[in-house]
């Protein structure tokens, strides 16, 4: 079975998740879809070490940190394809190279890349239904759960649809890119 948690067919910011099976069916959804991707994004599903995760923090000992470049839309938007972009630090020097010979490079400021990527610093806040969430696993059905965990409140999946319409309003209109 091959699987992508970001698969990019609808883009980055719109990504899915997606199972192939041996059988040659496919299991394809869009975040607003897939109620697995949803209570992930939510926190809630995460492993308890995810919390208080060890690895955080700028002083690692790896040579590279590599992460998704939330924000490049706002920090350098001249690099948003919406394919994706790397965000790379290089704790060791020697391995700069590499990235130089099969990527395209950019140097940023350190505080650019950080600014929308809270969790390279530090563990993400544990949700209040985390603990519940885990022992209603045990007795609930999927549906229930779904509906519990996963369903996006109306007034959320509003708000979204008018900042969505309003981006496209406003880019017919010339006052954004």
């Amino acid at each position: 079975m091959k699987t992508s948690s970001r698969r990019k067919n609808c883009g980055w910011k719109r990504f899915s998740l997606w199972f192939a099976f041996a059988n040659h069916s496919e299991y394809l959804k869009t975040l607003y879809q897939d109620p697995y991707l949803q209570m992930f994004l939510k926190d809630i599903c995460l492993r308890r070490s995810c919390y208080d995760c060890p690895a955080k923090g700028l002083q690692r000992v790896s040579d590279v940190t590599i992460a998704d470049f939330w924000g490049i839309q706002q920090e350098y938007p001249e690099l948003d394809d919406d394919k994706g972009t790397s965000f790379v630090i290089v704790h060791n020097p020697k391995v700069m190279p590499l990235f130089s010979d099969v990527c395209m490079v950019k140097e940023i400021e350190l505080n650019d890349g950080l600014r929308h990527n809270p969790a390279m610093i530090k563990s993400c806040t544990k949700p209040k239904s985390r603990d519940t969430f885990f022992n209603d696993l045990q007795t609930l059905s999927f549906d229930k759960m779904i509906k519990k965990y996963a369903v996006t409140p109306w007034y959320v999946r509003g708000y979204r649809f008018v900042r969505r319409c309003g981006g496209k309003v406003l880019r017919v209109v010339g006052l954004k890119k």
